[in-house]
């Protein structure tokens, strides 16, 4: 025997003799064991009502009581407690009956030597019983699925509640099925293959990820540990850990696109630093060409003079080159835009005029401008990037093939709509005649990073940057669309009312100088060079240097000497602001103005708090020259 620690025996037997045969045969065979002994119906109810046993063995028949009855009052109290009949009148028919009625066993008081090996055989069955009893509890308590099969017909043996929760089959279908039942991507032949390696003992363990498939017909994500494993005098079973993997994928999903918006976000950032270095230079050439044509205009051809004409296109040119710079330097720039009266008309006239240079000629361009009244409040540049954004999706929309892109501007009267309150709207409508949009990804078409193109073809920017800007107007945007049949946007915007805004006003005149002697600062001669002459042209006496250090250096010299100095931003070793509060710091009262091509270090909030009295952003036209130099030189005489 190799059962260690002692047995706990309740015997029911009305013969004193009897008891004492048995208790002898188990210590012969070297059982250790306490006994309680009793002889009457009451005594032993009494016993199992109040103590623990690990085992019962009863005779089956007594004089108040019988061995039939003592089972089944012990099954009441305690069902797994083995109870064996040690009796000499048991039958095969009685027998039958005992172990019907959840008898463990039955021993012959004339073969009392078979008595120790029951007893024994009970007792590890019954422990054995309990562990797995134990095991079940606990792998009902997982979440995860738990299958356990043969490695013959794959059939399922056991299955624990967290597979029948997981798959809606219930225990008895789950015990007709197989794992590749369950997984739509596996047949017989490729589960077998899968699990081939288990099989030949070349692999103990496989993890994978697959589908499982719910009764209802739902799809789950899962990952799969499988086992194999060799009970002792067994053939080999598996066992299966299937874990629901969807919030895990939903959470690598986020992840992932976290990361997306990451490096997009640092992509736009290296954008707007590089906008920012090519506008700087791109600007200083700009102004070259701005401020040479202007004068020549100005000064130097007359009306009809050939080359007028020639001249003041490219003057459109440039000023339509600056436009387009400072769009850019709009969309790099993180801070708030200034909001003012924009004629949308004449921006939607100029763009389509752009987009018809990177359009197919197999798409037609229509506009139809009608509104009455087509001014809105609003930052242009971002306006511009709003047309701009749904014109080049409609054209992507049709994919280089025939077609027509039309943009609309109209009245609208809202009566009832969520995001505006009732009244009268301008109505900018893009439509296309191309493929449409899918009703699954309308719900998605605003979202950050969100895109039905191929990867590789777009960021998923360009209508979640759209609707942020309408939004920030004051408007709001709607989209109508059939597949195949093509889409339309509809974006209101609030009228402006207010007087003045974006209508053409008669050009002031241009306030000359009075000989005032200005300081002219910028590391860019060919710059230095037009704007010292559009100065002189100004009415002004002009110094102008390219180094700022030995600019600093002359003014000190001879401070009293200028009425006001006009300097670059970007310079080597002095920049601009430093310069001005050098100049400042030697004769506070000199008026100065800073004008800069593109920084991220400088606005114009900051160059008034420093006490500039001008800020410029490059090219600026003679006439914003010459108004700020007079402003400037005025302001200080007052």
């Amino acid at each position: 025997m190799n059962i260690e620690e002692k047995i706990r025996i309740l015997i029911l037997e009305d013969n004193k003799t009897d008891i004492e045969l048995n208790k002898l045969e188990l210590k012969k065979a070297g059982l250790k064991f306490t006994s309680t002994d009793v002889m009457k119906k009451y005594d032993y109810i009494d016993a199992i009502n109040n103590q623990d046993f690990d085992i019962v063995l009863a005779d089956y028949s007594l004089p108040d009581y019988d061995g039939l009855s003592a089972l089944s009052e012990l099954r009441k109290k305690h069902p797994s407690v083995p109870f064996v009949f040690v009796s000499g009148q048991i039958g095969e028919e009685l027998a039958v009956q005992a172990f019907k009625h959840g008898a463990t066993d039955y021993v012959f008081k004339n073969k009392l030597n078979q008595l120790p090996h029951a007893v024994e055989r009970a007792i590890k069955e019954k422990r054995a019983e309990d562990e797995v009893r134990q095991l079940k509890t606990t792998l009902d308590a997982t979440l995860d699925c738990i299958f356990i099969f043969d490695t013959i017909s794959f059939c399922f043996f056991y299955v624990n509640h967290g597979a029948i929760s997981q798959t809606g089959y219930t225990r008895d279908e789950l015990l007709e099925m197989t794992l590749a039942d369950l997984m739509p991507e596996f047949d017989e032949n490729s589960f077998y293959k899968l699990v081939e390696p288990l099989l030949d003992g070349n692999k103990e363990t496989t993890i994978f990820e697959t589908a499982l498939c719910h009764k209802d017909g739902a799809v789950i994500p899962v990952e799969i540990f499988l086992q194999s494993v060799a009970p002792p005098d067994e053939h080999a079973r598996f066992v299966a850990i299937v874990r629901d993997i969807a919030e895990r994928r939903k959470a690598e999903k986020e992840k992932a696109e976290l990361r997306t918006q990451l490096q997009q976000t640092q992509r736009m950032e290296a954008l707007g630093t590089l906008a920012g270095g090519i506008a700087h230079d791109f600007n200083n050439i700009l102004m070259i060409i701005n401020g040479y044509t202007e004068i020549a205009l100005g000064h130097e051809l007359l009306d009809d003079h050939p080359a007028r004409h020639s001249m003041e296109e490219v003057h459109k040119a440039a000023c339509r080159a600056t436009d387009l710079v400072q769009q850019i330097l709009a969309f790099s720039r993180q801070e708030e835009q200034e909001m003012v009266q924009v004629k949308v008309s004449p921006v939607v006239k100029e763009t389509l005029k752009l987009l018809r240079a990177s359009l197919p000629a197999t798409i037609e361009i229509r506009q139809k401008l009608t509104a009455k009244c087509d001014t809105i409040l609003g930052d242009p540049s971002q306006f511009y990037q709003v047309l701009m954004n749904l014109c080049t999706n409609a054209s992507h929309a049709m994919g280089g093939e025939s077609g027509a892109l039309e943009v609309c501007v109209t009245d609208a009267e809202v009566n009832s709509c969520p995001d505006l309150n009732p009244g009268h709207y301008l109505l900018l409508s893009v439509s296309d005649t191309g493929h449409g949009i899918e009703p699954s990804a309308m719900e998605h078409i605003f979202e950050p990073y969100f895109t039905t193109k191929p990867r590789g073809e777009g960021t998923g920017l360009g209508l979640a940057v759209t609707h942020g800007v309408v939004t920030s107007f004051g408007g709001t945007i709607r989209v109508r669309s059939k597949p195949g049949e093509g889409t339309t946007f509809d974006v209101f915007f609030p009228i402006s009312t207010e007087a003045g805004g974006s209508e053409i006003k008669t050009s002031a005149p241009v306030p000359m100088g009075n000989n005032e002697h200005i300081l002219l600062v910028d590391d860019e001669e060919r710059l230095l060079s037009m704007g010292k002459r559009m100065l002189k042209n100004l009415g002004y006496k002009v110094s102008a240097r390219t180094d700022s250090v030995a600019a600093l250096e002359d003014f000190r010299s001879r401070p009293e000497a200028f009425d006001l100095v006009i300097t670059d931003m970007t310079m080597p070793v002095l920049t601009g602001d430093k310069l001005a509060l050098a100049l400042m710091h030697i004769r506070p009262d000199i008026p100065v103005i800073l004008w800069t091509g593109y920084s991220n270090q400088i606005t114009k909030e900051k160059a008034r708090d420093m006490g500039i009295r001008e800020f410029l952003m490059k090219p600026p036209s003679i006439q914003n020259i010459a108004q700020a130099v007079r402003r400037a030189l005025d302001r200080g005489k007052g």
